[in-house]
C-alpha cells in the first residue's frame, strides 16, 4: 500500500518533501497497519526494524522517518509511517475527527475555526474525513479526548502516535509553529469544565471561578501537567503492545 497511495494524491516518495524537517528530523517514528478489531478497522504502529507492533512510551521500538518509511516500501500490509509524541519533544497533536468531506475536501464551520486559529501544519487524516494539526505546545491539562459538535477532538502531547499523510491543506502553514497560547485558549473551551471538576478537591464550584481565580486554576492545571512530562511520567492511554492492545486501537 505504501508504494501506492498514502491518502488521496500523496505517495510515499512524496511524503519527505511535505512532512516538515523538524517532524522528519524526531527519532520518534513508527510504520502502522490497519488491524481488524471486533469488526472494525483500526490503526496499530508497527516497530519499523523488527515488524511487531510497537509502544509508544518505549523508545527501542521507534525508528528514524526514513527507517519508517522504507519499512513500508518492504512490507505491502503497511498503510503509512506515523510519529510518537514524548515527553521529550516540544510538539503536541490535535485530532479532529468527522470534520471533513471525504469527496469535496469541504472542512465543516467547527473544524475551520480550530485550524485557523492554530494556523500550522494541517493533514488529512487516512480517512479522508478527519484532519490533524501540528503544534509546538504542552498540552496544559489531564484531558484528552472529547466530543466535539458531532465529531470529536483528541490533543496529545505524549505517549501516542500520529499517522502521518502528507496530505497537506495547502491554505495552511507548511511549518509546525508555536501556538501555546492557542492551545490554552482551546483546551479550556473543549475542556474547561471536566479539568476543574477533576482537578479541584475543595468542593467549590469551578463555575464560579471568574477573572483572577479563573486564570489562577488554568495556570495551575498547565503548570501541573508540564511538571509531569518534564518527570516522564507518561501516560495510562498508551500502546504498550499486545499485552494491552485494547486500549491504543483507533477506529476510523
Amino acid at each position: 500500500m505504501c508504494l501506492q497511495l498514502l491518502a488521496k494524491g500523496v505517495l510515499m516518495s512524496e511524503i519527505a518533501a511535505i512532512v516538515p524537517a523538524c517532524l522528519r528530523e524526531l527519532p520518534q517514528w513508527v510504520a502502522w497497519k490497519y488491524v481488524d478489531r471486533a469488526g472494525k478497522q483500526t490503526k496499530a504502529p508497527i516497530n519499523s526494524h523488527t515488524g511487531d507492533f510497537a509502544d509508544s512510551t518505549d523508545a527501542a521500538t521507534c525508528s528514524t522517518f526514513d527507517q519508517a518509511r522504507e519499512a513500508c516500501e518492504r512490507d505491502v500490509n503497511l498503510a503509512g509511517v506515523g510519529l510518537v509524541f514524548t515527553a521529550d519533544d516540544p510538539y503536541c497533536g490535535v485530532d479532529l475527527d468527522n470534520c471533513r468531506d471525504g469527496e469535496s475536501g469541504k472542512l465543516k464551520s467547527c473544524a475551520i475555526e480550530l485550524v485557523e486559529r492554530f494556523d500550522s501544519y494541517t493533514e488529512v487524516s487516512p480517512s479522508g474525513t478527519g484532519v490533524k494539526i501540528f503544534l509546538k505546545a504542552s498540552k496544559p491539562g489531564c484531558r484528552c479526548r472529547k466530543a466535539y459538535h458531532d465529531g470529536e477532538v483528541e490533543i496529545y502531547d505524549r505517549g501516542r502516535f500520529f499517522t502521518v499523510t502528507g496530505d497537506r491543506l495547502q491554505e495552511y502553514p507548511t511549518e509546525v509553529n508555536l501556538r501555546q497560547e492557542s492551545l490554552d485558549l482551546v483546551y479550556a473551551s473543549v475542556f474547561g469544565g471536566d479539568e476543574a471538576r477533576s482537578a479541584c478537591s475543595s468542593g467549590v464550584d469551578p463555575s464560579r471561578l471568574t477573572g483572577d481565580c479563573a486564570t489562577a486554576a488554568l495556570t495551575h492545571v498547565r503548570i501541573r501537567s508540564r511538571f509531569h512530562k518534564l518527570c516522564g511520567s507518561g501516560s495510562t492511554e498508551a500502546w504498550r503492545g499486545p499485552p494491552r492492545i485494547s486500549v491504543r486501537f483507533e477506529p476510523e
